[in-house]
Order: structure tokens, then C-alpha cells, then sequence
């Protein structure tokens, strides 16, 4: 693997897997023109609308932990093979969440006992994000011209490139939001 987001990706999942997450990440799965654009009609025409009724128009880059989780709902709902994922995004070059792998691990061994920094965002297949909140923090604190509620989706290369979007997968898995946050989630899609 070429991709530093890849290779990171693999070592989230074979630790999450590790830690019985039981991740469903299909690294082979093709990302094709067709499916990018298919994902960004359904992010734009149908998931939007759908955030922001559920949330508002309020600021949602502190809200992944509960935008993420419902996107990832939604995707399963229309069949797409997805997962979520655990870390942190940096912007610009700039950590937005000063995520840990040691603290995840413990909030995992012994939820709510205290706040803990995370980032979370859908992935498919072995780079393609798909994150719901980040949007606002770029609007907020680097580009206020940024439109605050979009959905940034794209694979780890071209976000990195275009946007200035580090991504870094640390855990993965919807069974960490079930342990964690007491959401329970369910695949509808299966990793094939």
C-alpha cells in the first residue's frame, strides 16, 4: 500500500478487530467514477436535507458522534457497504481533536466515565471518506466562504490535495458507537 491513509486504515482494523469491534471494511472494493458520483447526488440531495432537519443549521463540528452514526444508517439503509471510522483529521496541518488511541481504547474498556477527544467518519472500501461535520470546522475556523453544512466525501489523496484534510484512522467499527454511546447499529450491507 502506497497510501498512508490506507496503510493506517489497515492497522485501525486489525486492531478494532483485535478489540472484538468486529469491523466490516472491504478493502478490495472498487471506487469507481460511477459510485463517487452516485454517493455525492445521494449525499447532496438526500442526506443534507435530512441532517439538517434531524440537527438544525447550528454548528455541527463537535456533533460527529451523532451525525456520523446517522449517516452511516442511512448509507446502510440504501444497500452501500460502509463503515464507520475512529481518529483524527487534521486541517491544514492542524489536529482538530487531539485524538488519542489510548484514550479511545479506554472509553471503550469504561464508557462515560469521561470526555474524550474523537473524530468520527464513513468509510468504503480502502480510502473513500465520507465525513458530515468536518465541513463546519473548516467554514469556522480556516474559511468562513466554506459552505458550514455539506458533506465532504472523496478518497484520502484527493481531500488531502484539494482540501488540506489529513485523515487518521485509529479505530473502526459501528460496534464501537453501540459499547461507547449505547447507539445501537446495525449493517444492512454486507461487506462482500
Amino acid at each position: 500500500m502506497n497510501n498512508k491513509y490506507e496503510s493506517h486504515s489497515l492497522l485501525a482494523y486489525e486492531k478494532s478487530q483485535a478489540l472484538d469491534l468486529e469491523p466490516k471494511l472491504n478493502f478490495k472494493k472498487a471506487i469507481t467514477g460511477e459510485l463517487t458520483q452516485n454517493l455525492s447526488n445521494l449525499c447532496q440531495n438526500e442526506l443534507i436535507p435530512f441532517l439538517l432537519q434531524q440537527f438544525g443549521n447550528g454548528y455541527w463540528g463537535q456533533q460527529c458522534l451523532n451525525i456520523a452514526p446517522q449517516t452511516f444508517m442511512i448509507l446502510q439503509h440504501f444497500g452501500i457497504d460502509c463503515e464507520l471510522v475512529y481518529g483524527e483529521v487534521s486541517i491544514n496541518g492542524t489536529d482538530e481533536f487531539d485524538t488519542d488511541y489510548d484514550e479511545l481504547v479506554k472509553e471503550l474498556e469504561n464508557p462515560g466515565t469521561a470526555g474524550f477527544a474523537i473524530h468520527v467518519w464513513i468509510q468504503i472500501g480502502k480510502d473513500f471518506i465520507i465525513d458530515p461535520t468536518v465541513a463546519a470546522r473548516i467554514n469556522k475556523y480556516y474559511s468562513a466562504q466554506f459552505p458550514s453544512h455539506q458533506i465532504i466525501l472523496g478518497k484520502s489523496k484527493k481531500l488531502l490535495k484539494d482540501l488540506k484534510l489529513e485523515y487518521k484512522p485509529m479505530l473502526a467499527g459501528a460496534k464501537y458507537v453501540t459499547k461507547t454511546c449505547n447507539i445501537p447499529l446495525k449493517y444492512n450491507a454486507e461487506a462482500v
